[in-house]
């Protein structure tokens, strides 16, 4: 078991799973491989590269790493902290746009996808072609249902998808979890663990 792995079944363990502020980022590495051991999953597609961390850290249990960030400074430290993982492709682009359309219809097999491309501040991007540009957790979920493939899906920062009631200037668009749970309602069922959404395809047991 990975050191991760070991983090977030403690965190588990400890009765802590939905937090009203984040979690440790270590818990959240460790939700996403074990679901990967779970569900067998080889291939990781996230959105909101950042500078990386995500992927540094996780990158030896995957054999391909997608991951979309939209701001350019972040996206050039990403690529100079990936040079050299042949199995990393960073992309500066939106997650909403066609390149991730494209990568996701293309896949062959089920992946992990890790949704982590809404605005969280300060510093991070927003796509201003979109009516909700701080979220474009709702284009993000179309594009996945509409593929042929049943992924697992996570959904980072659950604790900030409160809904329309609770829109604040700096924070506009954030579904709330039932809004969430009806647009996908048809193929996944919804868990809430560890400041996330875990979504995965009807019919498919997590433990």
């Amino acid at each position: 078991m990975s050191e991760f792995r070991a983090d977030f079944l403690a965190w588990v363990d400890s009765g802590l799973e939905t937090p009203k502020e984040s979690v440790p980022e270590e818990v959240k590495w460790g939700l996403l491989l074990e679901l990967a051991e779970e569900y067998h999953l080889r291939t990781l597609i996230e959105t909101g590269t950042a500078v990386g961390d995500t992927i540094l850290h996780i990158q030896n249990h995957f054999e391909e790493i997608h991951s979309f960030e939209i701001m350019g400074t972040y996206y050039e430290v990403a690529v100079r902290n990936t040079e050299g993982l042949s199995h990393v492709t960073l992309y500066n682009s939106s997650s909403a746009s066609s390149e991730f359309r494209d990568l996701v219809n293309k896949q062959p097999d089920p992946c992990l996808i890790y949704l982590d491309a809404h605005y969280s501040g300060e510093g991070t991007g927003k796509d201003l072609t979109l009516i909700t540009p701080d979220v474009p957790i709702r284009q993000e979920l179309d594009v996945i249902l509409q593929s042929n493939v049943d992924h697992v899906i996570v959904i980072d920062d659950a604790r900030c998808f409160k809904g329309e009631a609770f829109y604040t200037d700096e924070y506009l668009g954030y579904p709330s979890r039932s809004e969430i749970q009806d647009q996908v309602a048809e193929f996944y069922d919804v868990a809430h663990v560890a400041d996330a959404f875990v979504l995965h395809p009807k019919g498919w047991d997590w433990e």
